[in-house]
């Protein structure tokens, strides 16, 4: 089985990093409350992104699924929280 490596691979691969980023990265440096914190911040800011931003700012070319999009973001977050990176 050959893996593809399309645009929309990259972009959710992209999406799920940041996110878990975003609950990791304040969690190394001031702890699991800053990691609550970041996973709350990261999906609104997810949320605001994918549901308004995108469809309205982005190509028609380069838009996708927003609710595709927002859940790697939500992946990204659960995983980082569930794995224990705080």
């Amino acid at each position: 089985m050959k893996i593809q490596l399309t645009m929309n691979t990259v972009a959710q691969g992209l999406h799920v990093t940041l996110g878990a980023l975003c609950v990791a990265f304040p969690g190394w440096l001031w702890g699991n409350r800053a990691a609550v914190v970041g996973a709350g911040s990261a999906l609104v800011f997810a949320a605001i992104k994918e549901g308004w931003f995108d469809s309205t700012f982005e190509a028609p070319a380069t838009a996708g699924n927003g609710w595709e999009d927002f859940g790697f973001w939500a992946l990204g977050i659960a995983a980082a929280l569930c794995l224990g990176f705080v």
